[in-house]
């Protein structure tokens, strides 16, 4: 699924937990990819996602599968944007930050890997299957 995808499926998601849609970036755009609003621990939440296909048709990619390397740049851009998103943020008890991302084995080999240190800063991650079925991993709740 490509991040457009992925992006979608967790705004659906989100919005079935009682989320309100505020805005969203696509491949093309520059910013926040996906932003929630709602009444839970925190009023907002700001997603940075990746999917595991490029979106773009005329790549080398498009809709094959990213490589491990292709993962591994994918998923330490995201683990990035949302330090620097978490760190931007001027009430942060107001926001939440997460990484979304389609489901794939070296993603999840990725996120294993930085797992604690993830937790420890509180963002969360959703993972999103090839059927646009979302999980949340761990216990973080929104």
């Amino acid at each position: 699924m490509n991040e457009n995808g992925v992006i979608e499926a967790l705004r659906s998601h989100l919005t079935a937990h009682g989320y309100v849609y505020e805005s969203h970036c696509l491949t093309t755009q520059r910013g926040t990819d996906l932003v929630m609003v709602g009444v839970g621990p925190a009023k907002r939440i700001l997603i940075e996602a990746k999917g595991n296909t490029s979106s773009r048709k005329g790549s080398n990619r498009f809709t094959k599968p990213f490589n491990d390397s292709q993962c591994a740049s994918h998923f330490s851009r995201a683990f990035y944007t949302a330090c620097k998103m978490r760190d931007a943020a001027e009430d942060k008890n107001a926001v939440r930050v997460a990484i979304c991302l389609g489901h794939s084995n070296y993603y999840a080999k990725y996120e294993l890997w930085a797992r604690e240190s993830r937790e420890l800063l509180d963002i969360g991650l959703f993972w999103v299957d090839e059927q646009g079925n979302v999980t949340v991993q761990g216990n973080w709740s929104y």
